[in-house]
Protein backbone atom coordinates (compact mmCIF):
# COMPACT_ATOMS: atom_id res chain seq x y z
CA UNK A 1 0.00 0.00 0.00
CA UNK A 2 1.02 3.57 -0.50
CA UNK A 3 -0.22 6.83 0.91
CA UNK A 4 -0.12 10.29 -0.58
CA UNK A 5 -0.01 13.55 1.31
CA UNK A 6 -2.33 16.27 0.06
CA UNK A 7 -1.67 19.92 0.78
CA UNK A 8 -4.95 21.42 1.93
CA UNK A 9 -6.12 24.77 0.61
CA UNK A 10 -6.96 25.90 4.14
CA UNK A 11 -7.24 24.65 7.73
CA UNK A 12 -9.46 21.64 8.37
CA UNK A 13 -11.24 21.41 11.70
CA UNK A 14 -11.82 17.76 12.56
CA UNK A 15 -15.01 18.65 14.45
CA UNK A 16 -17.91 17.48 12.28
CA UNK A 17 -15.59 15.97 9.69
CA UNK A 18 -17.23 14.02 6.83
CA UNK A 19 -15.52 12.46 3.81
CA UNK A 20 -17.46 11.48 0.69
CA UNK A 21 -16.38 10.06 -2.63
CA UNK A 22 -17.93 12.17 -5.37
CA UNK A 23 -17.63 12.10 -9.16
CA UNK A 24 -14.09 13.23 -9.91
CA UNK A 25 -12.63 13.03 -6.41
CA UNK A 26 -13.25 13.35 -2.69
CA UNK A 27 -15.30 15.91 -0.80
CA UNK A 28 -14.22 16.87 2.72
CA UNK A 29 -16.75 18.75 4.84
CA UNK A 30 -15.85 20.23 8.22
CA UNK A 31 -16.86 23.15 10.41
CA UNK A 32 -13.98 25.14 8.95
CA UNK A 33 -15.08 24.64 5.35
CA UNK A 34 -15.42 22.27 2.42
CA UNK A 35 -12.65 21.03 0.21
CA UNK A 36 -12.54 19.08 -3.04
CA UNK A 37 -9.62 16.77 -3.77
CA UNK A 38 -9.59 15.83 -7.45
CA UNK A 39 -8.32 12.55 -8.90
CA UNK A 40 -4.89 14.18 -9.40
CA UNK A 41 -4.75 14.94 -5.63
CA UNK A 42 -5.14 18.70 -6.11
CA UNK A 43 -7.11 20.36 -3.35
CA UNK A 44 -9.37 23.37 -3.71
CA UNK A 45 -11.79 25.15 -1.41
CA UNK A 46 -15.43 24.50 -2.26
CA UNK A 47 -16.54 28.10 -1.63
CA UNK A 48 -20.24 27.47 -2.34
CA UNK A 49 -20.42 24.48 0.01
CA UNK A 50 -18.47 26.39 2.66
CA UNK A 51 -21.08 29.16 2.40
CA UNK A 52 -23.88 26.56 2.83
CA UNK A 53 -22.15 25.19 5.93
CA UNK A 54 -21.85 28.68 7.38
CA UNK A 55 -25.56 29.17 6.70
CA UNK A 56 -26.90 25.75 7.80
CA UNK A 57 -24.03 24.41 9.97
CA UNK A 58 -22.01 21.34 9.12
CA UNK A 59 -24.14 18.41 7.98
CA UNK A 60 -24.51 15.55 10.44
CA UNK A 61 -24.92 13.03 7.62
CA UNK A 62 -24.60 12.91 3.84
CA UNK A 63 -25.74 10.29 1.34
CA UNK A 64 -25.56 10.39 -2.44
CA UNK A 65 -28.93 10.48 -4.17
CA UNK A 66 -27.47 10.18 -7.68
CA UNK A 67 -24.75 11.88 -9.71
CA UNK A 68 -23.91 15.22 -8.11
CA UNK A 69 -27.00 15.37 -5.87
CA UNK A 70 -26.60 14.52 -2.21
CA UNK A 71 -28.99 14.44 0.73
CA UNK A 72 -27.52 16.41 3.66
CA UNK A 73 -28.87 16.19 7.18
CA UNK A 74 -28.60 19.62 8.79
CA UNK A 75 -29.60 21.06 12.16
CA UNK A 76 -32.68 22.80 10.77
CA UNK A 77 -33.74 20.43 7.95
CA UNK A 78 -32.77 17.90 5.32
CA UNK A 79 -31.36 19.42 2.14
CA UNK A 80 -30.66 18.23 -1.37
CA UNK A 81 -27.29 19.71 -2.34
CA UNK A 82 -25.62 19.63 -5.75
CA UNK A 83 -21.91 19.24 -4.98
CA UNK A 84 -20.85 20.27 -8.50
CA UNK A 85 -22.80 23.56 -8.60
CA UNK A 86 -22.39 23.87 -4.80
CA UNK A 87 -26.00 24.89 -4.28
CA UNK A 88 -28.85 23.73 -2.06
CA UNK A 89 -31.70 22.69 -4.35
CA UNK A 90 -34.50 21.71 -1.95
CA UNK A 91 -35.15 21.31 1.75
CA UNK A 92 -37.45 19.11 3.81
CA UNK A 93 -38.74 19.76 7.35
CA UNK A 94 -36.83 17.04 9.22
CA UNK A 95 -34.37 18.75 11.62
CA UNK A 96 -31.45 17.08 13.39
CA UNK A 97 -31.24 14.12 11.06
CA UNK A 98 -28.37 11.78 11.78
CA UNK A 99 -29.07 8.67 9.74
CA UNK A 100 -30.16 8.30 6.11
CA UNK A 101 -30.76 5.18 4.06
CA UNK A 102 -32.11 4.84 0.52
CA UNK A 103 -35.23 2.65 0.42
CA UNK A 104 -36.23 2.59 -3.26
CA UNK A 105 -36.89 5.04 -6.09
CA UNK A 106 -36.84 8.45 -4.47
CA UNK A 107 -37.84 7.21 -1.00
CA UNK A 108 -35.44 7.44 1.95
CA UNK A 109 -35.61 6.38 5.59
CA UNK A 110 -34.47 9.23 7.86
CA UNK A 111 -33.79 9.21 11.57
CA UNK A 112 -32.82 11.73 14.22
CA UNK A 113 -30.18 11.10 16.88
CA UNK A 114 -31.53 13.82 19.18
CA UNK A 115 -35.23 12.96 18.87
CA UNK A 116 -37.20 9.74 18.52
CA UNK A 117 -38.40 10.68 15.01
CA UNK A 118 -38.13 8.06 12.28
CA UNK A 119 -39.75 8.66 8.89
CA UNK A 120 -39.96 7.70 5.25
CA UNK A 121 -39.29 10.68 2.98
CA UNK A 122 -40.35 10.84 -0.66
CA UNK A 123 -38.06 13.37 -2.33
CA UNK A 124 -40.30 14.15 -5.32
CA UNK A 125 -43.32 15.12 -3.21
CA UNK A 126 -41.65 16.09 0.07
CA UNK A 127 -44.02 13.75 1.92
CA UNK A 128 -42.72 12.69 5.34
CA UNK A 129 -44.45 9.63 6.77
CA UNK A 130 -43.49 9.10 10.41
CA UNK A 131 -43.30 5.41 11.25
CA UNK A 132 -42.70 5.43 15.02
CA UNK A 133 -46.23 4.10 15.53
CA UNK A 134 -45.74 0.92 13.48
CA UNK A 135 -46.43 -2.26 15.45
CA UNK A 136 -43.48 -3.84 17.26
CA UNK A 137 -43.03 -7.28 18.78
CA UNK A 138 -42.99 -5.68 22.27
CA UNK A 139 -46.07 -3.50 21.58
CA UNK A 140 -44.12 -0.27 22.28
CA UNK A 141 -43.59 2.63 19.83
CA UNK A 142 -40.35 2.63 17.87
CA UNK A 143 -37.93 4.65 20.03
CA UNK A 144 -35.64 5.60 17.12
CA UNK A 145 -32.93 8.11 18.23
CA UNK A 146 -31.23 6.62 15.17
CA UNK A 147 -27.45 6.33 15.27
CA UNK A 148 -27.40 4.50 11.96
CA UNK A 149 -29.77 2.89 9.48
CA UNK A 150 -28.57 0.00 7.32
CA UNK A 151 -30.41 -1.96 4.64
CA UNK A 152 -30.71 -5.71 5.30
CA UNK A 153 -32.71 -6.64 2.19
CA UNK A 154 -35.46 -5.18 -0.03
CA UNK A 155 -37.90 -4.73 2.86
CA UNK A 156 -35.90 -4.76 6.10
CA UNK A 157 -33.66 -2.12 7.65
CA UNK A 158 -31.63 -2.26 10.88
CA UNK A 159 -31.65 0.79 13.12
CA UNK A 160 -29.17 1.19 15.97
CA UNK A 161 -30.86 3.40 18.55
CA UNK A 162 -29.05 5.83 20.79
CA UNK A 163 -30.96 4.54 23.83
CA UNK A 164 -33.27 1.69 22.84
CA UNK A 165 -31.23 -1.15 21.34
CA UNK A 166 -31.79 -2.30 17.79
CA UNK A 167 -34.88 -2.27 15.62
CA UNK A 168 -35.40 -4.31 12.49
CA UNK A 169 -37.92 -2.31 10.46
CA UNK A 170 -39.99 -4.16 7.85
CA UNK A 171 -41.42 -1.59 5.43
CA UNK A 172 -43.50 -4.20 3.57
CA UNK A 173 -45.38 -5.29 6.74
CA UNK A 174 -45.11 -1.87 8.43
CA UNK A 175 -43.73 -3.51 11.55
CA UNK A 176 -40.58 -3.72 13.66
CA UNK A 177 -38.72 -6.26 15.76
CA UNK A 178 -37.12 -4.74 18.84
CA UNK A 179 -33.94 -6.18 20.36
CA UNK A 180 -32.70 -5.13 23.80
CA UNK A 181 -29.87 -6.12 26.13
CA UNK A 182 -30.77 -8.60 28.85
CA UNK A 183 -28.03 -8.93 31.48
CA UNK A 184 -29.20 -12.47 32.28
CA UNK A 185 -29.10 -13.66 28.65
CA UNK A 186 -25.73 -13.79 26.88
CA UNK A 187 -27.44 -14.24 23.50
CA UNK A 188 -28.92 -10.71 23.55
CA UNK A 189 -27.26 -7.60 22.16
CA UNK A 190 -24.30 -6.24 24.12
CA UNK A 191 -25.84 -2.84 24.99
CA UNK A 192 -29.02 -0.81 24.47
CA UNK A 193 -26.90 2.23 23.51
CA UNK A 194 -25.27 2.73 20.14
Amino acid sequence: QSFLAVTMAGPVNDDGLIFAEIPGGILIVSRSGSFLIDNNYRCSVAEGLTTLIQQFKVPTCMEQISGDEWLWGCVDSLRVVNVRTQQALRSYPFPNSWALCHVSGDQWMVGSFSRDDLALLTLSTGELSYINHWKTNDKKPIGAYAGTIQRIDDHRFAIASRYFGIYIINIKNQSAEHFLHDGGDASTILSDYC
